[in-house]
């Protein structure tokens, strides 16, 4: 990256789609294992909180966009995985539920909505989120 670093236009979603995108143009993957098709169907998921990026699937049931990288509000399996894996890995006790979270999950009006009693729990991902910078990240 070197000097072109500042304008170098980088976002955790957007490095995704293009080491899927590497990944499939090297066929690491084999077509008899997923298709061109799922793999662009994965990157839609994945990059469709990007505002840069133009939807090509899931125009409709957009509450799929939301599942793994959600841009409404953040709370997506993305950060349940990197969240509960660097406490794990870092010795740092998660002060949230993962587990808990899922079962009280739904989808009302095309978008995913969690139940009112579990706003302590959906909290504390976000309290775990910023304990992990303070101790981990930026440590």
């Amino acid at each position: 990256l070197g000097e072109n670093f500042e304008s170098f236009d980088w976002s955790h979603e957007k490095m995704s789609g293009r080491l899927l995108e590497q990944i499939i143009d090297t066929q690491y993957i084999d077509d008899d294992c997923i298709s061109r098709e799922d793999c662009r169907k994965i990157e839609d998921l994945i990059r469709s909180s990007c505002s840069d990026y133009k939807i090509q699937y899931f125009k409709e049931n957009h509450y799929l966009r939301e599942i793994v990288a959600n841009g409404r509000n953040s709370i997506d399996v993305d950060k349940f995985d990197y969240l509960a894996r660097d406490c794990y890995y870092c010795g740092v006790q998660a002060s949230c539920d993962f587990k808990r979270v899922m079962p009280f999950v739904r989808v009302i009006d095309d978008t995913i909505c969690f139940k009112a009693s579990e706003i302590w729990n959906i909290y504390e991902i976000f309290h775990t989120r910023a304990s992990l910078h303070r101790r981990v990240y930026t440590h």
